[in-house]
């Protein structure tokens, strides 16, 4: 019986531990699948910083790097398990980091005029409990991969791959934010339930007769 309760610890570590190396490509899947199904252009947006932007350089740096600074880890693309930035910490911080700026945004968004009090308290109070959830986020990942390391060397690289990929993150949303309301860059769909002041506004409407 003892072996039995072993042996299933024993594969679902296994199976939690694959699944979180594929974590990211999984993630950006589904994400592709929403952003085509409902023409979220938002989520679109986002995959093109998370697969191209963000790890063309974590690339380049694989690629030109020498190979005394690789290391053997989960690789993103299977069969490209050495590397010296891993991509996968690139896309995970940078979501996490995407996720973080897009909630803080939405937090200090000020409310419009007139606004319900209780729904500005609500959409504070989601990013609240976002920015929590990411921040926990970010501390199991980031242990889980230290923990992975094999040497000092490659946590530092682990701790710097990652801060690059939160600001990657931060960056690409800053871009995407061209305008007050966030609609183009926000992942949690509260920007675009957001009525513009213009909508407030009581002007003059005209009827025409339709023959």
């Amino acid at each position: 019986m003892q072996d039995s309760l072993l042996a299933i610890v024993d594969d679902f570590k296994v199976f939690a531990m694959s699944g979180i190396q594929t974590l990211p490509l999984s993630l950006a899947g589904t994400l592709l699948v929403l952003g085509f199904g409902t023409a979220n252009y938002p989520m679109l947006f986002f995959l093109v910083g998370m697969l191209l932007v963000a790890p063309a350089f974590p690339f380049l740096i694989n690629f030109i790097a020498d190979d005394s600074w690789s290391a053997n880890g989960c690789g993103i693309v299977p069969g490209n398990t050495k590397y010296i930035m891993s991509q996968w910490v690139v896309m995970a911080y940078f979501f996490l980091g995407y996720m973080m700026t897009n909630a803080i945004k939405l937090y200090q968004l000020p409310p419009t005029e007139p606004s319900d009090p209780e729904k500005t308290s609500l959409r504070q109070s989601q990013c609240i409990m976002g920015i929590l959830v990411i921040v926990a986020c970010m501390v199991l990942f980031g242990v889980i991969r230290l923990l992975s390391c094999g040497d000092g060397k490659m946590m530092a690289m682990t701790v710097v791959t990652a801060i690059y990929g939160a600001v990657a993150g931060w960056g690409w949303y800053s871009l995407l934010n061209t305008s007050a309301t966030d609609r183009l860059a926000d992942l949690f769909g509260i920007a675009n339930r957001l009525l513009t002041p213009s909508a407030f506004v009581n002007e003059p409407v005209g009827c025409v007769a339709v023959a």
